[in-house]
């Protein structure tokens, strides 16, 4: 472990003041002062260590005198789900305007990544998707969690150029018109999802705009990631044997490792995969630039630089989409039919 900053050097024990000698020169000091001194810096150094780990996990604040935008909505796109344990192209160096990388893991310990440049583990290196990236349930119609941005579209959205950024996503009743399929189940439209941007889809483009992160919601073109990540699994136990489009049925998310089986049924009982007449499936949202709220930053490690520059999803009220800005959350901008 690296020392702090706070506690190497003279400064940092300048800063407890002197310590009482009782005309003991320093080259005498007493036993008893000497070892006083010791456990003081050690408690600190511990407690110096313990806060550096959870301020890597809640990442560096931003801040800014700039007014909140006004962040207008983008209507007629649909988004797709996903899970193949790659490390996240946010998690390299570069990507985006932000504090730091995205978190990854290492398959070998599960614990934080500190160098952005150890190979994805699809590409027979060690580090992952961090298991705690899967969607979850912040407060009755909202939900929070990740997803890979498409690298074009009318929508706007620029794969890399996206990462860290927050969307707040709202279902719609739009179905798929090639066949008139698919779409939301009606429990889901209007409901809401904040996802931040932790990855980028080669293949999401024109009007698909997310691919959600969601545990056995298929591995894609990446089979061998997860089976690395998580040892004594088959590739086909991470998506029931379905790489594109996962799991058609709740129980099959037992197959999964036990720390991505709630996101997997994150999918049946909130989102209502399939649930009715091929609903949910692959579903229309409108969406818009939010701020990340502190529930993603803390897992992702990463906020964007005008992070405050955007309005602000509040938790408590989602059920009704209040949110901290004064502008209108109804107005849209681009409609696609």
């Amino acid at each position: 472990l690296k020392c702090s900053r706070r506690f190497c050097g003279r400064k940092a024990v300048a800063g407890f003041g002197s310590l009482p000698t009782s005309g003991i020169g320093s080259a005498e000091m007493a036993p008893a002062v000497r070892r006083t001194s010791a456990t003081l810096l050690l408690l600190l150094a511990r407690s110096s260590a313990s806060a550096e780990d959870a301020e890597w996990h809640r990442g560096p604040k931003t801040t800014t005198d700039k007014p909140v935008r006004w962040s207008p909505w983008t209507a007629g796109t649909w988004t797709t789900g996903y899970w193949d344990c790659c490390k996240p192209s946010c998690s390299w160096s570069g990507k985006g305007e932000v504090t730091r990388p995205a978190r990854s893991c290492d398959i070998r310990t599960g614990k934080t990544l500190l160098d952005p440049n150890e190979r994805s583990v699809c590409q027979g290196g060690v580090a992952a998707m961090c298991a705690d990236h899967a969607p979850f349930i912040a407060h009755g119609n909202l939900s929070l969690g990740f997803a890979a941005a498409a690298v074009s579209g009318f929508h706007g959205l620029r794969g890399d150029s996206d990462c860290g950024r927050c969307f707040e996503l709202q279902f719609t009743e739009e179905v798929h018109h090639n066949g008139n399929w698919g779409g939301s189940h009606p429990h889901l439209i209007g409901k809401t999802m904040v996802v931040q941007v932790n990855n980028i889809g080669f293949d999401v483009t024109g009007d698909h705009s997310f691919d959600l992160q969601i545990p056995g919601a298929g591995q894609g073109a990446f089979a061998d990631g997860c089976q690395a990540q998580f040892r004594g699994y088959q590739a086909g136990d991470f998506d029931c044997n379905n790489r594109y489009g996962g799991c058609w049925e709740k129980s099959g998310c037992d197959k999964l490792p036990e720390e991505l089986q709630e996101g997997c049924r994150w999918r049946f009982d909130w989102y209502m995969w399939f649930a009715n007449h091929g609903q949910t499936n692959n579903p229309y949202v409108k969406f818009r630039r939010v701020r990340c709220p502190e529930e993603l930053t803390s897992i992702s490690g990463s906020v964007p630089l005008d992070d405050e520059e955007w309005p602000a999803v509040v938790i408590e009220t989602a059920n009704t989409n209040t949110t901290t800005s004064s502008t209108s959350t109804t107005s849209t901008t681009t409609t696609k039919a």
